[in-house]
């Protein structure tokens, strides 16, 4: 009887499995280079990410609360705050919230959107904090569109590229190819027309 060569048909060897997971880790350096960080889609995809967050966030305020959907003067904070400090810091400091409210809002389990936001102003009591997410500025709005009640996440000076996979992705207008030339003010994904220096304002209208 033929003997069997086992050698032949062994696995890898140390040296040859060492070799491969090195070539394994460079060829995924190489492409978290080009699709990572510096990859439109994965920025849009942490801004829409975000936007849906705070979406969500409001609209549980909203209903734990009974406070009113439109974000403009809400009497959950005290005046000169908003609701985007309610949604990224909580009731702190204490007194953001008002304190009618402040014992629900400890309660509803909401956690603050800090570890996703970058604070550029510290919110305190009666000023309004300023925030970022993934380096852009962000605010929150409300709008009546056909009778009903809508939120807007607004991002200032977002590059063209990062609107338009944004748009590609999820713009509820069928058959409308973005345009940075050209703004768009209805509808899911909205933008200002690209400025000299190729950025644009986005918002994103969501149904709470």
């Amino acid at each position: 009887m033929k003997a069997l060569n086992l050698k032949s048909q062994a696995g890898f060897n140390l040296p040859e499995m060492l070799v491969a997971t090195i070539i394994a880790g460079i060829l995924g350096m190489l492409a978290y280079s080009v699709f990572g960080n510096s990859s439109s889609g994965v920025r849009a995809k942490t801004l829409y990410d975000a936007a849906q967050k705070i979406t969500t966030s409001w609209t549980t305020i909203v209903q734990q609360t009974g406070v009113p959907v439109s974000v403009a003067s809400t009497p959950l904070v005290a005046a000169g705050n908003t609701a985007l400090d309610a949604v990224m810091v909580g009731n702190n400091p204490a007194g953001l919230i008002l304190s009618n409210y402040a014992t629900t809002m400890s309660l509803i389990g909401i956690k603050p959107m800090s570890n996703m936001a970058v604070i550029t102003t510290t919110p305190a009591v009666g000023t309004a904090g300023a925030y970022t997410i993934d380096g852009f500025p962000v605010t929150l709005t409300s709008s009546v569109v056909n009778g009903q009640r809508l939120l807007n996440v607004v991002f200032a000076s977002v590059p063209a590229d990062v609107v338009q996979a944004i748009y590609t992705s999820h713009a509820n207008v069928a058959g409308t190819p973005f345009d940075s030339t050209t703004a768009v003010s209805s509808g899911h994904v909205q933008y200002t027309a690209a400025a000299t220096d190729g950025t644009m304002t986005l918002t994103l209208q969501f149904n709470p």
